[in-house]
Protein backbone atom coordinates (compact mmCIF):
# COMPACT_ATOMS: atom_id res chain seq x y z
CA UNK A 1 0.00 0.00 0.00
CA UNK A 2 1.15 3.15 -0.79
CA UNK A 3 1.06 6.16 1.93
CA UNK A 4 -0.79 9.63 0.55
CA UNK A 5 0.23 12.43 2.60
CA UNK A 6 -2.91 14.40 2.69
CA UNK A 7 -1.70 17.19 4.49
CA UNK A 8 -0.33 19.07 1.51
CA UNK A 9 -1.44 19.57 -2.05
CA UNK A 10 -0.28 16.92 -4.83
CA UNK A 11 2.72 18.17 -6.99
CA UNK A 12 1.28 18.81 -10.29
CA UNK A 13 3.04 16.75 -13.27
CA UNK A 14 3.76 18.03 -16.85
CA UNK A 15 1.16 19.39 -18.88
CA UNK A 16 0.09 16.13 -21.35
CA UNK A 17 0.64 17.24 -25.33
CA UNK A 18 -1.96 17.31 -27.51
CA UNK A 19 -1.51 16.85 -31.24
CA UNK A 20 -4.12 17.82 -33.51
CA UNK A 21 -4.43 15.86 -36.88
CA UNK A 22 -3.50 18.21 -39.59
CA UNK A 23 -6.65 19.92 -41.61
CA UNK A 24 -6.37 19.44 -45.16
CA UNK A 25 -8.63 22.66 -47.19
CA UNK A 26 -9.73 23.09 -50.71
CA UNK A 27 -12.05 25.30 -52.17
CA UNK A 28 -13.79 24.12 -55.49
CA UNK A 29 -14.45 26.54 -59.00
CA UNK A 30 -17.91 26.72 -57.20
CA UNK A 31 -16.58 28.03 -54.15
CA UNK A 32 -17.65 25.15 -52.10
CA UNK A 33 -14.96 24.66 -49.46
CA UNK A 34 -14.00 21.05 -48.59
CA UNK A 35 -12.34 20.24 -44.95
CA UNK A 36 -10.74 16.59 -44.64
CA UNK A 37 -8.93 14.72 -41.64
CA UNK A 38 -7.03 11.45 -42.07
CA UNK A 39 -8.26 9.78 -38.61
CA UNK A 40 -7.72 6.13 -38.09
CA UNK A 41 -9.19 5.72 -34.64
CA UNK A 42 -12.64 4.67 -35.35
CA UNK A 43 -13.28 2.42 -38.66
CA UNK A 44 -15.88 4.66 -39.75
CA UNK A 45 -16.05 7.64 -41.55
CA UNK A 46 -18.14 10.58 -40.76
CA UNK A 47 -19.46 13.62 -43.06
CA UNK A 48 -20.61 16.63 -41.94
CA UNK A 49 -22.09 19.97 -44.19
CA UNK A 50 -22.09 23.20 -43.00
CA UNK A 51 -23.93 25.70 -44.34
CA UNK A 52 -23.51 29.21 -43.30
CA UNK A 53 -27.10 30.83 -42.54
CA UNK A 54 -29.34 29.63 -40.40
CA UNK A 55 -32.77 31.05 -39.23
CA UNK A 56 -31.89 34.69 -38.95
CA UNK A 57 -31.64 34.92 -42.43
CA UNK A 58 -35.06 33.80 -43.01
CA UNK A 59 -37.99 36.38 -43.43
CA UNK A 60 -39.28 38.34 -40.66
CA UNK A 61 -42.91 37.07 -41.28
CA UNK A 62 -41.94 33.41 -41.65
CA UNK A 63 -40.17 32.23 -38.40
CA UNK A 64 -39.70 28.67 -38.66
CA UNK A 65 -38.92 28.80 -42.56
CA UNK A 66 -35.23 27.71 -41.93
CA UNK A 67 -35.44 24.67 -40.13
CA UNK A 68 -38.49 23.46 -42.31
CA UNK A 69 -36.61 23.75 -45.53
CA UNK A 70 -33.83 21.61 -43.46
CA UNK A 71 -36.31 19.59 -43.04
CA UNK A 72 -37.34 18.63 -46.12
CA UNK A 73 -34.58 17.93 -48.09
CA UNK A 74 -34.60 14.22 -46.93
CA UNK A 75 -38.33 13.82 -47.68
CA UNK A 76 -37.65 12.88 -51.14
CA UNK A 77 -34.68 13.63 -53.78
CA UNK A 78 -35.07 12.82 -57.20
CA UNK A 79 -36.33 9.49 -58.09
CA UNK A 80 -36.35 8.61 -54.39
CA UNK A 81 -38.94 8.57 -51.91
CA UNK A 82 -38.39 9.38 -48.54
CA UNK A 83 -38.77 5.65 -47.91
CA UNK A 84 -36.09 5.18 -50.65
CA UNK A 85 -33.63 7.48 -48.56
CA UNK A 86 -34.54 5.61 -45.54
CA UNK A 87 -34.28 2.64 -46.61
CA UNK A 88 -30.78 3.31 -48.53
CA UNK A 89 -29.50 4.65 -44.96
CA UNK A 90 -30.60 1.82 -43.45
CA UNK A 91 -28.76 -0.31 -46.08
CA UNK A 92 -25.62 1.54 -45.09
CA UNK A 93 -25.66 1.69 -41.37
CA UNK A 94 -25.71 5.31 -41.20
CA UNK A 95 -26.90 7.88 -38.97
CA UNK A 96 -28.21 11.12 -40.64
CA UNK A 97 -28.87 14.04 -38.05
CA UNK A 98 -29.51 17.85 -39.31
CA UNK A 99 -29.51 20.57 -36.92
CA UNK A 100 -31.01 24.68 -37.53
CA UNK A 101 -29.35 27.69 -35.29
CA UNK A 102 -29.32 31.09 -35.57
CA UNK A 103 -25.92 31.84 -38.14
CA UNK A 104 -25.89 28.35 -39.17
CA UNK A 105 -27.09 24.62 -40.67
CA UNK A 106 -25.66 21.89 -40.01
CA UNK A 107 -26.37 18.11 -41.93
CA UNK A 108 -23.97 15.16 -40.58
CA UNK A 109 -23.28 11.25 -42.29
CA UNK A 110 -21.90 8.90 -40.22
CA UNK A 111 -21.00 5.54 -41.83
CA UNK A 112 -19.01 2.48 -42.86
CA UNK A 113 -15.85 3.15 -45.39
CA UNK A 114 -16.68 0.70 -47.33
CA UNK A 115 -20.15 3.24 -48.76
CA UNK A 116 -18.19 6.27 -48.91
CA UNK A 117 -19.26 6.50 -52.34
CA UNK A 118 -22.81 6.01 -51.48
CA UNK A 119 -23.16 7.92 -48.61
CA UNK A 120 -21.92 11.19 -50.27
CA UNK A 121 -23.81 10.38 -52.95
CA UNK A 122 -26.88 10.33 -51.45
CA UNK A 123 -25.94 13.56 -49.02
CA UNK A 124 -25.46 15.61 -52.26
CA UNK A 125 -28.92 14.39 -53.64
CA UNK A 126 -30.22 15.50 -50.17
CA UNK A 127 -28.84 18.62 -50.14
CA UNK A 128 -28.95 19.90 -53.95
CA UNK A 129 -32.06 18.12 -55.92
CA UNK A 130 -34.69 17.64 -52.68
CA UNK A 131 -38.42 16.91 -54.34
CA UNK A 132 -40.34 19.30 -52.26
CA UNK A 133 -43.65 18.17 -53.07
CA UNK A 134 -46.66 19.82 -51.56
CA UNK A 135 -47.77 16.74 -49.77
CA UNK A 136 -44.45 15.92 -48.10
CA UNK A 137 -44.44 19.89 -47.03
CA UNK A 138 -48.14 19.44 -45.55
CA UNK A 139 -47.27 16.54 -43.61
CA UNK A 140 -43.80 17.86 -42.22
CA UNK A 141 -45.39 21.41 -41.58
CA UNK A 142 -48.51 19.74 -39.57
CA UNK A 143 -45.72 17.59 -37.05
CA UNK A 144 -43.76 21.10 -36.41
CA UNK A 145 -46.95 22.91 -35.73
CA UNK A 146 -47.57 20.19 -33.17
CA UNK A 147 -44.46 20.05 -31.85
CA UNK A 148 -45.40 23.66 -31.40
CA UNK A 149 -48.10 22.87 -29.38
CA UNK A 150 -46.85 20.04 -27.04
CA UNK A 151 -43.71 23.07 -26.20
CA UNK A 152 -46.65 25.49 -24.46
CA UNK A 153 -47.00 22.48 -21.83
CA UNK A 154 -43.28 22.15 -20.73
CA UNK A 155 -41.78 24.59 -18.87
CA UNK A 156 -38.39 24.61 -19.97
CA UNK A 157 -39.29 25.53 -23.61
CA UNK A 158 -41.58 28.54 -22.07
CA UNK A 159 -38.63 29.67 -20.56
CA UNK A 160 -36.13 29.27 -23.47
CA UNK A 161 -38.45 31.13 -25.49
CA UNK A 162 -38.87 33.71 -22.93
CA UNK A 163 -35.65 34.81 -22.20
CA UNK A 164 -34.43 34.28 -26.17
CA UNK A 165 -36.75 37.46 -26.48
CA UNK A 166 -35.57 39.39 -23.68
CA UNK A 167 -32.34 39.30 -24.60
CA UNK A 168 -33.01 39.67 -28.26
CA UNK A 169 -36.08 41.57 -28.63
CA UNK A 170 -36.73 42.68 -32.35
CA UNK A 171 -33.63 40.62 -33.60
CA UNK A 172 -33.37 37.78 -35.12
CA UNK A 173 -32.01 35.83 -32.29
CA UNK A 174 -35.16 36.35 -30.14
CA UNK A 175 -37.21 33.50 -31.81
CA UNK A 176 -36.14 29.23 -32.03
CA UNK A 177 -35.51 27.97 -35.11
CA UNK A 178 -38.59 25.87 -34.85
CA UNK A 179 -40.65 29.54 -35.74
CA UNK A 180 -44.26 30.32 -34.41
CA UNK A 181 -47.32 28.73 -35.39
CA UNK A 182 -48.06 31.86 -37.47
CA UNK A 183 -45.01 31.40 -39.27
CA UNK A 184 -45.63 28.26 -40.09
CA UNK A 185 -49.26 28.49 -41.30
CA UNK A 186 -48.21 31.54 -43.47
CA UNK A 187 -45.48 29.43 -44.90
CA UNK A 188 -46.23 27.28 -48.10
CA UNK A 189 -43.60 24.57 -50.41
CA UNK A 190 -43.36 27.68 -52.96
CA UNK A 191 -41.58 29.48 -49.75
CA UNK A 192 -39.52 26.47 -49.27
CA UNK A 193 -38.44 25.78 -52.62
CA UNK A 194 -37.75 29.71 -53.02
CA UNK A 195 -35.68 29.93 -49.35
CA UNK A 196 -34.03 26.57 -51.00
CA UNK A 197 -32.45 28.16 -54.53
CA UNK A 198 -31.49 31.45 -52.34
CA UNK A 199 -29.65 30.37 -49.30
CA UNK A 200 -28.44 26.76 -50.26
CA UNK A 201 -25.41 27.74 -52.66
CA UNK A 202 -22.38 25.73 -53.05
CA UNK A 203 -20.19 29.59 -51.98
CA UNK A 204 -22.01 28.87 -48.67
CA UNK A 205 -20.98 25.82 -48.10
CA UNK A 206 -18.41 23.92 -46.22
CA UNK A 207 -17.81 20.10 -46.20
CA UNK A 208 -15.76 18.28 -43.83
CA UNK A 209 -14.72 14.31 -44.38
CA UNK A 210 -13.25 12.70 -41.63
CA UNK A 211 -11.70 8.75 -41.32
CA UNK A 212 -9.19 6.62 -42.05
CA UNK A 213 -9.44 6.62 -45.70
CA UNK A 214 -7.52 7.92 -48.09
CA UNK A 215 -8.57 11.70 -47.86
CA UNK A 216 -7.64 12.42 -51.41
CA UNK A 217 -10.27 10.11 -52.46
CA UNK A 218 -13.20 11.59 -50.58
CA UNK A 219 -11.84 15.26 -51.86
CA UNK A 220 -12.45 13.52 -55.50
CA UNK A 221 -15.54 12.56 -54.23
CA UNK A 222 -16.89 15.54 -52.98
CA UNK A 223 -15.53 17.57 -55.83
CA UNK A 224 -17.56 14.92 -58.48
CA UNK A 225 -20.74 14.90 -56.54
CA UNK A 226 -20.98 18.79 -56.60
CA UNK A 227 -20.74 18.78 -60.38
CA UNK A 228 -23.97 18.93 -62.58
CA UNK A 229 -24.95 16.39 -65.82
CA UNK A 230 -24.56 18.23 -68.91
CA UNK A 231 -26.97 18.16 -72.05
CA UNK A 232 -25.16 16.54 -75.10
CA UNK A 233 -22.39 14.52 -73.00
CA UNK A 234 -22.28 10.62 -73.58
CA UNK A 235 -22.59 8.70 -69.88
CA UNK A 236 -22.07 5.45 -69.11
CA UNK A 237 -24.67 4.15 -66.67
CA UNK A 238 -25.85 1.53 -64.47
CA UNK A 239 -29.42 0.09 -64.94
CA UNK A 240 -31.24 0.78 -61.85
CA UNK A 241 -34.68 -0.34 -62.32
CA UNK A 242 -36.53 -1.31 -65.34
CA UNK A 243 -39.93 -0.40 -65.28
CA UNK A 244 -42.95 -0.58 -67.86
CA UNK A 245 -42.08 2.72 -69.53
CA UNK A 246 -38.54 2.58 -69.54
CA UNK A 247 -35.79 2.21 -67.33
CA UNK A 248 -33.90 4.42 -64.68
CA UNK A 249 -29.65 4.56 -65.27
CA UNK A 250 -27.53 5.90 -62.93
CA UNK A 251 -25.56 8.02 -64.75
CA UNK A 252 -23.51 9.56 -61.81
CA UNK A 253 -22.80 8.10 -58.68
CA UNK A 254 -26.43 9.23 -56.99
CA UNK A 255 -27.58 10.30 -60.08
CA UNK A 256 -29.98 8.80 -61.68
CA UNK A 257 -32.42 9.28 -64.81
CA UNK A 258 -34.82 8.16 -67.20
CA UNK A 259 -34.61 6.14 -70.28
CA UNK A 260 -38.05 6.07 -71.75
CA UNK A 261 -38.68 3.30 -73.98
CA UNK A 262 -39.28 5.55 -77.09
CA UNK A 263 -35.30 6.41 -76.51
CA UNK A 264 -34.26 2.77 -76.47
CA UNK A 265 -34.12 2.33 -80.06
CA UNK A 266 -35.29 3.62 -83.75
CA UNK A 267 -38.00 1.27 -83.92
CA UNK A 268 -40.75 0.65 -81.21
CA UNK A 269 -39.53 -1.73 -78.25
CA UNK A 270 -42.61 -3.68 -76.65
CA UNK A 271 -40.69 -4.26 -73.22
CA UNK A 272 -37.92 -2.25 -72.13
CA UNK A 273 -36.51 -5.48 -70.19
CA UNK A 274 -35.98 -6.64 -73.92
CA UNK A 275 -33.55 -3.74 -74.43
CA UNK A 276 -31.70 -3.31 -70.83
CA UNK A 277 -31.77 -5.71 -67.49
CA UNK A 278 -31.01 -4.43 -63.92
CA UNK A 279 -27.31 -3.78 -63.49
CA UNK A 280 -25.65 -3.38 -66.84
CA UNK A 281 -23.73 -0.75 -67.90
CA UNK A 282 -25.34 0.48 -70.96
CA UNK A 283 -24.21 4.03 -72.86
CA UNK A 284 -26.24 6.94 -72.78
CA UNK A 285 -26.98 10.40 -74.06
CA UNK A 286 -28.20 12.83 -72.03
CA UNK A 287 -30.93 14.77 -74.08
CA UNK A 288 -32.75 17.13 -71.85
CA UNK A 289 -33.00 18.71 -68.80
CA UNK A 290 -36.27 20.47 -68.17
CA UNK A 291 -37.19 23.32 -66.35
CA UNK A 292 -37.49 21.20 -63.01
CA UNK A 293 -34.21 19.97 -63.46
CA UNK A 294 -35.39 16.51 -64.49
CA UNK A 295 -32.98 14.41 -67.00
CA UNK A 296 -34.19 12.68 -70.06
CA UNK A 297 -31.89 10.20 -71.76
CA UNK A 298 -31.36 8.34 -74.85
CA UNK A 299 -30.13 5.63 -76.36
CA UNK A 300 -31.36 5.76 -79.44
CA UNK A 301 -29.05 9.20 -80.26
CA UNK A 302 -25.92 6.66 -79.81
CA UNK A 303 -27.56 4.25 -82.67
CA UNK A 304 -26.90 4.69 -86.72
CA UNK A 305 -30.56 5.95 -87.79
CA UNK A 306 -32.04 3.10 -90.13
CA UNK A 307 -32.20 3.81 -93.94
CA UNK A 308 -35.38 4.81 -95.53
CA UNK A 309 -38.15 2.11 -95.67
CA UNK A 310 -36.53 0.14 -92.83
CA UNK A 311 -37.67 2.22 -89.77
CA UNK A 312 -40.32 0.37 -87.89
CA UNK A 313 -43.14 1.81 -86.30
CA UNK A 314 -42.06 4.19 -83.34
CA UNK A 315 -43.32 5.08 -80.01
CA UNK A 316 -44.58 8.52 -78.46
CA UNK A 317 -41.90 10.80 -76.47
CA UNK A 318 -42.56 10.94 -72.97
CA UNK A 319 -45.00 12.89 -71.33
CA UNK A 320 -45.74 14.38 -68.09
CA UNK A 321 -43.32 13.41 -65.08
CA UNK A 322 -42.60 10.34 -66.37
CA UNK A 323 -38.83 11.79 -65.93
CA UNK A 324 -36.06 10.98 -63.20
CA UNK A 325 -34.92 14.46 -61.27
CA UNK A 326 -31.24 15.04 -61.24
CA UNK A 327 -29.68 13.51 -58.57
CA UNK A 328 -26.08 12.89 -57.11
CA UNK A 329 -22.76 13.89 -59.37
CA UNK A 330 -20.74 12.70 -61.69
CA UNK A 331 -18.65 9.36 -63.33
CA UNK A 332 -16.18 10.63 -66.20
CA UNK A 333 -18.51 11.35 -69.07
CA UNK A 334 -17.22 9.32 -72.54
CA UNK A 335 -17.06 11.90 -75.25
CA UNK A 336 -19.19 11.43 -78.26
CA UNK A 337 -17.70 9.15 -80.98
CA UNK A 338 -14.77 7.76 -78.81
CA UNK A 339 -14.60 4.34 -79.25
CA UNK A 340 -15.50 2.53 -75.49
CA UNK A 341 -13.38 -0.76 -74.30
CA UNK A 342 -14.96 -0.34 -70.62
CA UNK A 343 -17.24 -3.36 -69.38
CA UNK A 344 -21.44 -3.22 -70.20
CA UNK A 345 -23.34 -1.32 -62.67
CA UNK A 346 -41.88 6.71 -34.88
CA UNK A 347 -42.23 10.36 -34.84
CA UNK A 348 -39.59 11.60 -32.30
CA UNK A 349 -38.17 15.16 -30.91
CA UNK A 350 -35.70 16.64 -32.92
CA UNK A 351 -33.09 19.67 -31.45
CA UNK A 352 -35.02 22.46 -32.57
CA UNK A 353 -38.51 21.16 -30.99
CA UNK A 354 -39.76 19.75 -34.04
CA UNK A 355 -41.10 16.55 -35.06
CA UNK A 356 -40.55 13.53 -37.28
CA UNK A 357 -42.56 11.43 -38.77
CA UNK A 358 -41.81 7.50 -37.72
CA UNK A 359 -38.79 6.94 -39.39
CA UNK A 360 -35.86 5.50 -38.27
CA UNK A 361 -32.23 5.21 -39.13
CA UNK A 362 -31.30 9.23 -38.29
CA UNK A 363 -30.70 10.73 -34.88
CA UNK A 364 -31.95 13.78 -33.86
CA UNK A 365 -32.89 17.12 -35.92
CA UNK A 366 -32.77 20.69 -35.78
Amino acid sequence: MIAIDRSRLPTPGADPTVRFPAVSRRSLANGLRVRTVEHRGVPVVSFLLLLSSGSAVEPIDRPGLAALTADMLDEGSGARSALDIEDALSGMGAQFETEVGSDATVLSLLTLPRFCDQALGLLSDIVARPRLFVEDFDRVRELRLNRLRQLRDLAPAVADIALARLLYAGHPYGRLPIGTTRGLESSSADDVSRFHQQVWRPSEVTIAAVGGEAMERARQMVAAITAEPEVGLTYEGTVKSVTAFGAFIEIMPGTEALLHVSEMRHTRVEKPEDVVKKGERVMVKLVERDERGRLRLSMKALLPKPNAGEAGPVVAAPEGDAYATTEGAPSAPVAEGAEDHRSARSERPRRDGGDRGGRGGRGPRK
